[in-house]
């Protein structure tokens, strides 16, 4: 899959999703300060509501700490733009999920406010996490192959690499929750 046909796809999974009444941008940040009700609600205002693509780019990375804050309706109005323009942030997010789930019953507040977290996504929008997922994973490969002829690794040395380890973890993790859709 191509970079085009995998922004296509985002496009396409989350073309007409509205904030609704989720946690916005700025107001997670509000959250994230610790903020009042009515503080969190002033910078709401500043918040897109209507169309995640009009979300400043340097917003998301301003922003970046909202995710923790998002409720199931902000993150699937906000994850687009981040796989879109700021992919480091949303591959930690999407990996941090499947490193939740697998840490167990220790970590129970965390997983529940996770599969809350991942509530709204739908099914056609958890294909996308997946291949986003993908598409990092193969240019992790890549990169190990190209390194791996200028400087003599071994060609399997991309399967020690922590970041691509966690991939293969997040893809299980995410394809187990689209199975729970199908």
């Amino acid at each position: 899959m191509t970079k085009e046909q995998l922004s296509h796809e985002i496009k396409t999974a989350f073309n007409g999703v509205k904030l609704e009444d989720g946690i916005g941008l700025w107001e997670a940040q509000g959250h994230d300060a610790r903020l009042s009700a009515q503080g969190c609600a002033q910078l709401r205002r500043k918040d897109e509501k209507n169309d995640w693509s009009k979300i400043p780019v340097d917003d998301l990375f301003d922003a970046e700490s909202s995710f923790s804050f998002f409720d199931a309706k902000g993150l699937r109005f906000h994850l687009p733009q981040f796989m879109l323009h700021h992919p480091t942030i949303a591959d930690r997010l999407i990996t941090k999920q499947a490193k939740i789930a697998r840490k167990g019953k220790d970590y129970e507040k965390l997983i529940k406010h996770t599969e809350e977290q991942l509530s709204a996504l739908n099914q056609a929008q958890t294909q996308v996490v997946i291949h986003f997922l993908e598409f990092e994973k193969e240019n992790i490969k890549q990169r190990y192959q190209e390194e791996w002829k200028a400087y003599g690794m071994y060609p399997d040395a991309v399967e020690h690499d922590k970041d691509y380890q966690e991939l293969n973890w997040a893809l299980k993790y995410w394809h187990a929750k689209l199975a729970e859709t199908q």
